[in-house]
C-alpha cells in the first residue's frame, strides 16, 4: 500500500476544490452566500462535487466531523469542518488534530485578509504545533477563508492558507469565482 503524500493531498484538493467551484453560477454562490446558505451549499454542493472530482467517497458527520473524504477502502484522505464564526473555531482545530488523515480542512467565512488573519492564526498554528509535538502525525492543514466582495466588483474570493505539523502557515493563495 503507498503512503499517502500531504502535499499530494493538498494540491489534488485545491485543484479540484477551484475546478468545482467554478462549475456554479454567479447565482448560485450568491444565494449560498446570503444568511443560512454556506453550509447546505457547502454539503449539498461543493464538498460533493470535489469528492467527485478527487474520486473519494465524502461521509457527512463521520468521527463528528463535517465531512471525511476517504477512498473506496475506507481510509480517511481529508477531514474537513465548516464553521461560520470564526471566533468560536477554535474547537474545530483541536477537533482536527485529533484525526488521522493527511489533510485537514477548515472552511471558514468572515472578513481575513484585512482584520482575522493576524488574530486567530497565531492561535491555531500554536494549538497544532503543541498536539502535534505530544503526538506526531505527517499532515497538513488548510484554513479556507471565503469572503463576498460587493465593493469594486461583485466576486466570491477564497484564501488559502496552509499549515504544517510544526504550526507553521504558508499562503497558499486564493481563487475567485462569481465575477461580474
Amino acid at each position: 500500500m503507498t503512503k499517502l503524500n500531504p502535499n499530494a493531498v493538498w494540491n489534488d484538493f485545491k485543484n479540484a476544490f477551484c475546478d468545482a467551484l467554478d462549475e456554479f453560477d454567479r447565482e448560485t454562490l450568491l444565494k449560498s452566500w446570503q444568511k443560512g446558505g454556506r453550509t447546505p451549499f457547502y454539503e449539498h454542493q461543493l464538498t460533493p462535487a470535489i469528492a467527485a472530482k478527487l474520486n473519494l467517497d465524502r461521509i457527512v458527520e463521520r468521527f463528528r466531523c463535517d465531512y471525511t473524504f476517504l477512498d473506496k477502502r475506507g481510509i480517511p484522505h481529508i477531514f474537513a469542518e465548516s464553521e461560520n464564526n470564526h471566533e468560536t473555531a477554535g474547537h474545530e482545530i483541536d477537533d482536527l488534530c485529533c484525526l488521522a488523515a493527511p489533510l485537514k480542512i477548515l472552511f471558514l467565512s468572515c472578513d481575513w485578509q484585512e482584520t482575522e488573519r493576524d488574530k486567530f492564526l497565531p492561535m491555531w498554528c500554536e494549538a497544532i504545533r503543541k498536539r502535534h509535538a505530544a503526538v506526531p502525525l505527517d499532515c497538513l492543514y488548510s484554513i479556507i477563508v471565503g469572503e463576498w466582495d460587493d465593493d469594486v466588483h461583485v466576486q466570491l474570493s477564497y484564501f488559502f492558507t496552509l499549515i504544517d505539523a510544526n504550526g507553521n502557515a504558508l499562503d497558499a493563495g486564493m481563487h475567485s469565482a462569481a465575477q461580474t
